[in-house]
């Protein structure tokens, strides 16, 4: 109820206030939000690894269940919080690819398809909201094949190593 009767005229202010209830509701002590940074992964074997895989999300997964195998495992999995826990370490985001990927390809092609058909006409941004590693931006860019015709990408998530991951994602497909 705090969140909806945020007024949100001015949307700096009210992200703040937003996030200072979730922080509250979440437990967080010094969340600190980023506002306007550019953060994406750079210089690591994922990285490395994403730039010789097709523009596919599946094989994006694919990409993370190779590293799984090598990292992942009951208690890492346990450290996911059943999908909802900030993730501080790589080993978590192969780990929630693998778990949790397949999922939310699913979840994103099934609901594409209630996108209004004039989506196109006007560009248009996303604004992907506790996004982790951008898994709903790259499926709505790989599903819907909209990347034409959106102007900006707004990725917003608490883990940082999530959101540069996510950046990384979106950078793949746009």
């Amino acid at each position: 109820d705090k969140i909806l009767s945020v007024n949100t005229a001015e949307y700096l202010g009210a992200f703040a206030e937003i996030h200072k209830f979730l922080d509250a509701y979440l437990n967080r002590i010094n969340v600190i939000p980023i506002l306007n940074t550019n953060l994406i992964e750079s210089g690591t074997t994922y990285c490395d690894a994403l730039q010789q895989c097709p523009q596919d999300v599946y094989a994006i997964r694919g990409i993370a269940v190779g590293q799984y195998r090598q990292v992942g495992g009951l208690a890492v999995f346990k450290s996911l919080g059943k999908g909802v826990e900030v993730l501080h370490e790589e080993r978590q985001l192969y780990q929630y690819l693998y778990s949790y990927g397949n999922m939310h390809f699913e979840k994103m092609k099934a609901a594409i398809q209630y996108l209004p058909s004039d989506i196109t006409q006007n560009p248009f941004s996303i604004i992907d909201w506790g996004c982790g590693q951008a898994l709903a931006t790259i499926s709505i860019m790989h599903f819907a094949k909209l990347t034409n015709s959106v102007e900006s990408y707004t990725l917003i998530e608490p883990s940082e190593i999530a959101l540069k991951r996510g950046a990384l994602h979106v950078k793949k497909f746009s």
